[in-house]
């Protein structure tokens, strides 16, 4: 199972980031911690806690629509991480192979340029033998 990745909490408010969100503004229609109560709504009159007002999310038909695609974007992740581990390993299997069949053709071509090197070699010994038995032979005359 792929590690998954650390996500920081929802309920973390924005500008006081050691406070949590819980409160709910009637009013502003917004989130806010206790330091943003006491600053920034301190004049509204429809402050309540998020408990109060969230008891029934749970239950609903949107709540649980959104956390089973939630679930599928979980899931569909995980494949993902899957899909890309072995992706990761082919390639590495498919370099290795690649630089194996490179050293099997770097052999062969060295194989054969030795050759072409030793009957290069041999026809330079045998032509310089008919040379000098050539000048031996007009040197007799």
């Amino acid at each position: 199972h792929m590690p998954k990745h650390k996500l920081p909490p929802i309920d973390a408010c924005d500008l006081h980031k050691d406070e949590t969100l819980k409160y709910y503004c009637k009013n502003d229609n917004q989130l806010a911690c206790s330091t943003c109560v006491t600053i920034s709504h301190r004049r509204c009159d429809g402050i309540c806690q998020v408990s109060d007002v969230s008891s029934d999310v749970r239950n609903s038909k949107q709540y649980k629509n959104m956390m089973q695609k939630i679930t599928l974007l979980e899931q569909q992740s995980d494949e993902n991480l899957q899909l890309q581990a072995i992706n990761v390993l082919a390639n590495e299997t498919s370099k290795s192979n690649l630089k194996s069949r490179i050293r099997e053709y770097r052999k062969e071509i060295n194989e054969f340029l030795d050759g072409l090197e030793h009957n290069a070699d041999k026809d330079v010994d045998e032509m310089s033998a008919k040379d000098k038995q050539a000048m031996c032979d007009v040197s007799d005359e």
